[in-house]
């Protein structure tokens, strides 16, 4: 499991998050002494990974007289993969697993790896040997897939096709003899995790056409199987796999319902529950990514995930101010999350006149839109809700459009001047500063112009944060089948 250097030109240092989840007291601590045969005076920083990033974990000392580097602690490290980085950015991976204290030595052939030893530490040598068995067979492969780009004809070539496939299978059969024979071994749950689901072969009623949504429910029903959640050592795997794992299901994987999304998260938080370093990130990384999706409805996803995770106890790692800002954060979006009753608005068209929300309702849908009035995207958006209402206004459509900024000046010069037929709608302007704590306007949330959203007859939002260009399509799916958007 090789990385490139690139990665390790800024390693960070090891901060209270990182380390706030395995404050267990140990007796006999962590104490691996180094090797490396022709280097002396390097500096060598060992390292682990933690999901989607690389941690320096302590920088030990040289002992001159013994030849070699020491790295010792008072407590035991937590389990997972570790490296050894040289300042050349050159570095090899071994495990710490519960048995930490052992020596490593080495030299500087093929990475550190070709004379890659351990004393003290059965599991290490072993994952030394796969490194290196593994490795002939890439090498072996990229020798034969040579030969086949030079190939004389299609009669060398198909032997050639033959020997890989061969090799293939017998890299196969080693991979999986290893992973039966060391089932305990922290890079065999590593692996393991990593497999991916072998769907099998479904057919429908005709026993000829694969079905292919059974074979995808099979699929999502079974992404997590190899995922041992009781083993912390995955956490600190490389290539950010628990980062793609958990992004490709909640992005990829399963349906982009908000309800769905909420009850998947819940499922595998149960699982993570007991095992502090998953559930830390778990609950860390699928709130993080609801709360930077730039999706259409998914802030209800980011609440739920904050009202009953971080407000709740489960986040141990988080601070006051961290969790008070994480609720300012949910408060914003609470309001306005797709199925709940819109607040009313009441704010002062051109006649100082007020005009709620509620009072111009349409029968069917209403349209809300807050925009600039000299925001250029908000002058190419606003003249295709005005079509849309159009067309639409004798089905019972509304259209409640509110300019913000307490730009009254160039609001009036903007509809009087520019867009006189657009009084067939509700225009007003937010132009009373202390307004927004009386007529909700702060609960809207509004961060960019233009700002749509949509509602139902009954005043539920059905849409937020959706592009003019497409209400209409989005209101013929909608219809079609509107449980799928509650």
């Amino acid at each position: 499991m090789q990385f490139q250097s690139k990665q390790f030109i800024k390693i960070l240092f090891i901060s209270i998050f990182f380390i706030s989840a395995y404050n267990i007291q140990a007796q006999d601590g962590y104490k691996v002494t180094l090797k490396v045969k022709g280097k002396t005076d390097s500096s060598i920083i060992l390292g682990n990974y933690w999901a989607d990033r690389t941690v320096a974990f302590d920088t030990g000392y040289y002992n001159a007289k013994k030849k070699e580097w020491v790295f010792e602690g008072n407590e035991k490290a937590p389990r997972g993969v570790y490296f050894m980085i040289f300042r050349d950015m050159s570095h090899f991976e071994f495990v710490m697993n519960d048995k930490q204290h052992f020596s490593i030595s080495t030299d500087t052939v093929d990475f550190y790896t070709k004379n890659l030893t351990f004393e003290g530490s059965d599991e290490n040598n072993r994952f030394a040997k796969y490194q290196q068995t593994t490795g002939d067979f890439g090498m072996r492969l990229y020798a034969i897939n040579g030969k086949m780009a030079s190939a004389a004809d299609e009669i060398e070539k198909k032997k050639l096709v033959d020997e890989r496939n061969a090799l293939n299978d017998e890299r196969t059969a080693y991979m999986e003899n290893f992973l039966k024979e060391n089932p305990n071994d922290i890079l065999c749950k590593i692996l393991g995790a990593m497999r991916p689901v072998d769907v099998p072969e479904i057919f429908k009623a005709d026993g000829k056409t694969i079905d292919t949504m059974v074979q995808y429910q099979y699929y999502k029903s079974h992404y997590w199987d190899n995922f041992d959640f009781k083993e912390e050592a995955l956490i600190r795997s490389p290539q950010n796999f628990v980062f793609n794992k958990i992004n490709t299901f909640f992005l990829s994987v399963i349906p982009q319902h908000p309800d769905s999304i909420i009850d998947f998260a819940d499922n595998i938080l149960k699982q993570t529950n007991g095992n502090r370093e998953l559930d830390k990130y778990f609950i860390f990384r699928i709130t993080q990514i609801y709360d930077t999706l730039q999706m259409m409805c998914m802030d209800k996803p980011f609440v739920y995930l904050v009202d009953n995770y971080y407000l709740k106890g489960r986040a141990f790692w988080a601070d006051s101010a961290t969790l008070e800002r994480m609720k300012e954060a949910a408060d914003k979006r609470r309001y306005t999350v797709c199925g709940e009753i819109a607040l009313d608005l009441n704010h002062y068209d051109m006649f100082n006149k007020a005009q709620r929300l509620y009072e111009h309702r349409g029968s069917k849908y209403t349209i809300i839109v807050f925009y600039d009035p000299t925001c250029g995207h908000c002058r190419t958006e606003l003249p295709i809700l005005h079509k849309i209402y159009e067309e639409k206004k004798k089905e019972g459509w509304g259209v409640y459009a509110i300019a913000t900024s307490n730009k009254k000046t160039e609001w009036e010069k903007y509809i009087k001047e520019e867009n006189p037929t657009w009084n067939d709608w509700t225009n007003v302007c937010d132009v009373v500063p202390y307004q927004e704590w009386v007529d909700n306007r702060k609960a809207y949330n509004i961060t960019a112009n233009p700002t749509i959203m949509l509602l139902d007859s009954k005043g539920k939002i059905i849409a937020r944060k959706i592009p003019a260009e497409n209400i209409l399509e989005f209101v013929e799916r909608y219809e079609k089948a509107p449980e799928k958007f509650r």
